[in-house]
């Protein structure tokens, strides 16, 4: 049964009681740093003015070797034994290496914020009351199996060499574009079509969500949102399994980036560089402002480009980290250094 307890501030109490006291679930959430800290214990920082920019290149840092764990550890493994890896062990290994991923951003998006502060700094962002803590843990469970599972039955085979193309860059951002279609039309039937609200206004319950609340929704969202959107997009542009995996890995960090809340011009990382030129490119700010502002009716849909909502008439214009209030000459290092901490 769907708890009915949903995300709300100063709901994360239980973190700081004594680890006798916590389930398995809670310690290894509180371990690997993937709770943001409520604003009750932390002054985030309430920075006012122009934002700094969190250029593709630098994001890469926090997640290339993620994205290319599965075609290195596959050469390898080869060269080393001769053998090729079962299905089953590959199942596996991608649960591994999402884990980590999430795990890795997570802590590196809590680090962010104590930087660089929140959108809509004022308002307290949402946390994980305790009793979502056994939803939460199930839901990153189902959702790792989910993913790794599509990815070996459709493009895997044991057999075959691995296959990455020097267009890789604009591979990974046509299949980022084509996916985003699916899930911009997906997502706003589930908004405007009356009888399908209900599969999505749980995951709406949370206003100010942090990246933890990505998978924060009922069973059909979270099965379409995890393989429905991605198994469609392969069918119509199939590419190497390689490349689907490193894409997979990517989206996950962009759902996980999309969700952060960060006052920052923080972009999608596949097709923004190929979008920028045209100010299409999608960033934090635009679903932080899906949750903040819309319910029912709503707008930015798509969550890797901007470039179907602008198409088709449903985007929101920025408040904070608009074109014109970013300081596009300083990355975010040189941005602090500049402003520092401060509110």
């Amino acid at each position: 049964m769907t708890s009915k307890v949903n995300p709300r501030a100063f709901a994360d109490e239980w973190r700081y009681k004594d680890a006798s006291e916590l389930n398995f679930a809670e310690k290894l959430m509180k371990k690997r740093n993937l709770i943001p800290k409520s604003s009750r214990y932390v002054n985030y920082p309430q920075h006012k003015g122009k934002v700094p920019a969190y250029y593709e290149h630098y994001q890469y840092l926090h997640v290339l070797h993620f994205a290319v764990a599965i075609p290195l550890i596959r050469w390898s493994f080869t060269k080393l034994t001769g053998w090729n890896i079962h299905p089953i062990a590959m199942h596996f290994l991608f649960i591994a290496v999402l884990y980590n991923l999430f795990g890795s951003v997570g802590d590196h998006l809590n680090k962010l914020a104590l930087k660089f502060g929140y959108l809509d700094g004022k308002a307290p962002r949402d946390t994980l009351p305790r009793e979502l803590v056994p939803m939460m843990f199930k839901e990153m469970i189902i959702g790792l199996n989910l993913r790794a599972g599509m990815l070996v039955l459709l493009a895997y085979d044991r057999n075959a060499p691995i296959q990455l193309s020097w267009w890789l860059p604009v591979q990974l951002a046509v299949m980022s574009i084509t996916a985003d279609f699916i899930y911009y039309w997906a997502h706003r039937a589930t908004h405007e079509v009356g009888s399908l609200w209900y599969l999505h206004r749980r995951h709406h319950t949370t206003k100010h969500p942090n990246f933890l609340f990505l998978s924060f929704a009922d069973e059909p969202q979270e099965i379409f949102d995890a393989i429905a959107a991605p198994a469609i997009m392969y069918m119509l542009y199939p590419v190497s399994f390689d490349t689907f995996s490193i894409w997979l890995v990517l989206m996950l960090y962009i759902e996980s980036m999309g969700h952060s809340g960060l006052r920052m011009y923080y972009p999608a990382i596949i097709a923004s560089p190929f979008l920028r030129p045209f100010k299409l490119e999608l960033i934090v700010e635009d679903h932080d402002l899906h949750h903040r502002e819309g319910w029912q009716k709503s707008f930015n849909y798509a969550k890797q480009s901007l470039l179907w909502d602008t198409l088709f008439g449903t985007t929101r214009p920025r408040i904070e980290t608009g074109h014109e209030n970013v300081e596009w000459d300083l990355n975010h290092y040189q941005w602090l250094a500049k402003h520092g901490t401060s509110s």
